[in-house]
């Protein structure tokens, strides 16, 4: 674990840097906030101005300055911080913005670019994602070798495997969890697309299909945690918001850097659209998705990182030509509404803490993989907009 101050250092010197953003910011950010639909059920207005592609800018800096300065007490490189990362490194894609690719990198540089072992490989696998997106933008080859290393240390301990999936021990080294979808398949993808190497593409394509048959439910169309969710037995029937975030954030990793022509793509497309089909159809009248996704009553009021995964990936769908384009409005209500979590100082509300099933739990609570989720979704309504 490494201090947080290196980079906290670099967000306060942007900040001094970018002037005449960080002066405006709070002011757009009231104004934006001012003109947004209630979160009250049902609730509406009569006018809202039309979205503009800087207002959505404004928001994700100011989200992502005070995370920055803000950034908890999880450590660095832990899955945790994984989806801040990857947040950090699509916002500053955007041009003009590119310091928060640099943040991500100073993070990266600060961890010696190292995998942390845990007794849940996929979760160790998640901050990585940005290493190697970082390879593929830099080259540079200590971004590289410690993914690698660990994701071939994976697949040797569970080459000859067996097909159980149940979420207990001794499968903890297993996509045995529908989270695991979002943490590992993605590294996967990018290290079997930077290195050229196809069994990285083969194991995660064997994996993935084992998990999304062990919890996929194709009536439902939405993902099971584990097996204490599923129903059978003696389990309850659960549907959890951000368990399914995190699968179509996952599918959405996936996808952007499987090669088009690969085989085993259309299978991804098609569960993507079939979720992507639910959600819209459970989506809740304030725009959002809450914390249990089909009993809206039984945690009240939106959870915000289940719901920014789900805004990231039908945007990136409509941006990538997979789901319809007249589907924006829909997708720019809900960003509307979760811009409203957004508090003035920057800080994202509403994110259900660490878990695996729906709770109730305190409105103001935030957590660094939410904001990663909120930047992730506003990045891709950034180009919606283009």
């Amino acid at each position: 674990m490494i201090s947080p101050s290196p980079f906290l250092g670099a967000a306060r010197n942007a900040r001094a840097c970018i002037g005449r953003r960080a002066a405006l910011a709070l002011a757009v950010l009231v104004s934006l906030i001012s003109s947004l639909p209630s979160l009250a059920a049902g609730s509406s207005r009569e006018a809202t101005p039309p979205l503009q592609s800087a207002d959505v800018i404004r928001i994700l800096t100011k989200v992502a300055d005070w995370q920055l300065a803000h950034p908890g007490k999880e450590p660095l490189g832990d899955w945790v911080q994984g989806p801040f990362l990857h947040g950090l490194f699509a916002l500053g894609s955007i041009p003009g913005e590119e310091f928060y690719i640099d943040s991500a990198a100073a993070i990266g540089r600060g961890l010696d670019w190292q995998v942390i072992a845990t007794a849940h490989p996929a979760n160790d696998h998640c901050s990585p994602q940005t290493w190697l997106d970082l390879y593929a933008l830099r080259q540079d080859p200590r971004m590289l070798a410690p993914v690698k290393k660990a994701l071939d240390k994976t697949m040797a301990e569970t080459a000859g495997a067996d097909e159980d999936l149940h979420f207990t021990p001794k499968n903890y080294g297993k996509w045995s969890w529908c989270d695991a979808l979002y943490m590992a398949p993605p590294t996967f993808a990018r290290l079997g697309k930077v290195t050229g190497e196809q069994k990285y593409l083969d194991y995660l394509h064997k994996w993935w299909w084992l998990t999304s048959k062990t919890y996929y439910s194709e009536a439902d169309r939405l993902f099971f945690r584990d097996d204490k969710y599923t129903g059978r037995g003696d389990a309850p029937r659960v549907y959890w918001g951000r368990g399914n975030g995190w699968v179509f954030g996952g599918l959405v990793r996936v996808l952007e850097v499987l090669p088009k022509d690969d085989p085993v793509r259309p299978r991804y497309e098609r569960q993507f659209r079939e979720m992507a089909a639910r959600l819209l159809e459970i989506q809740q009248p304030h725009g959002l998705w809450g914390a249990d996704l089909l009993n809206p009553h039984g945690v009240p009021g939106p959870e915000s990182s289940g719901s920014a995964f789900f805004v990231y990936g039908l945007a990136w769908g409509i941006n990538e030509g997979l789901l319809d384009r007249q589907l924006a409005p829909t997708v720019t209500k809900a960003w509307a509404a979760l811009a409203g979590l957004v508090q003035e100082d920057g800080r994202l509300t509403r994110v259900q803490p660490i878990g695996e099933s729906p709770y109730s739990f305190d409105p103001n609570s935030t957590m660094p993989y939410g904001v990663g989720a909120f930047l992730l979704a506003g990045s891709e309504v950034w180009k919606m907009l283009q």
